[in-house]
């Protein structure tokens, strides 16, 4: 909660016992250099609920009830477009092929576990066990493939995969889903072309450089199709003429890009098919071990320690 993080960070930095308008001077005035010394450990990475821009908690159940979460968008938004990539909780790397590179190059580094991966197989397995109970967890550390002889480097590998399915694949196909206007989801395939930890797969923030065409220069012409196929497709829909097949009112169609070296820019195919390149077997695994919001609780809970 909001009151909660301001009040650990005053409490940090010394401003607990000042009158509310010198604790708000002494926050705006604070040298940065503090501010960023004191808040990772104290300061989640996202949003709060503030009972005004946010009022309440995002989850499954509440994402397509009217009277569930509020989201003002519902009212005026006819469209909505919608795209994750096929390992979305992972950034592009540098050019290092170290452990150490895994640690510090993925979104990691932003949820303080960038110094977690030492033992990280038998932190992840107890904090998933204690979330959904023994005959859950083991079902869905099977299903990852973790056991106790999975080193702790693939295992943070498969936790990548874990997160990029329970907050990114299964959020886009539930709001696409429930949106009252038309949606479109979309799937980014294309894979890294860069050196480094994460070349070849399809990485958060690479779908966000292919389509500005911030580097159009240093791939090959194969990469730039779907640069330009993904950067079309959303400038059309930004300009109101897009031509993008409705996921939600056209029976789960979705849009693939990439990848480029298997000679696609970009398709069409149906929710869940297997060119999707998509676990879309882990909604089946949410409903075996407790729903959707289990699976995301427990995630959560996971990444705050």
């Amino acid at each position: 909660m909001a009151e909660e993080l301001y009040g650990a960070l005053t409490s940090r930095l010394g401003l607990d016992k000042l009158a509310p308008e010198q604790r708000i001077k002494g926050l705006l005035t604070v040298a940065a250099e503090d501010l960023i010394q004191f808040s990772p450990e104290l300061v989640a990475l996202g949003p709060v609920i503030d009972n005004d821009s946010i009022p309440s908690m995002a989850s499954f159940s509440n994402i397509g009830h009217d009277g569930g979460l509020h989201l003002p968008g519902k009212t005026w938004c006819k469209e909505l477009f919608l795209i994750e990539s096929q390992f979305d909780f992972a950034t592009k790397m540098p050019c290092s092929r170290s452990a150490n590179a895994l640690r510090k190059g993925s979104i990691f580094a932003l949820v303080n576990l960038n110094n977690r991966q030492d033992g990280i197989n038998a932190a992840f397995t107890k904090s998933i066990r204690e979330s959904l109970g023994d005959a859950a967890a083991s079902k869905l550390l099977d299903a990852y493939r973790i056991s106790p002889e999975t080193s702790d480097i693939d295992t943070l590998e498969k936790i990548i995969s874990f997160v990029t399915d329970a907050s990114f694949y299964a959020p886009a196909v539930k709001l696409g889903q429930a949106w009252p206007g038309l949606s479109y989801l979309c799937h980014f395939n294309e894979r890294n072309p860069w050196d480094g930890i994460y070349k070849g797969r399809a990485n958060h923030l690479l779908d966000v450089a292919y389509m500005w065409g911030n580097y159009n220069q240093k791939y090959t012409n194969q990469n730039w199709t779907v640069a330009r196929a993904l950067a079309e497709d959303m400038v059309r829909f930004t300009a109101g003429k897009g031509s993008l097949p409705s996921f939600n009112k056209e029976g789960n169609v979705v849009t693939i890009y990439g990848p480029s070296d298997d000679n696609i820019s970009s398709k069409h195919s149906t929710l869940g098919a297997e060119d999707t390149g998509r676990n879309h077997a882990f909604f089946r695994l949410a409903d075996e071990v407790g729903g959707l919001d289990a699976c995301l609780d427990a995630m959560v809970r996971f990444l705050q320690g």
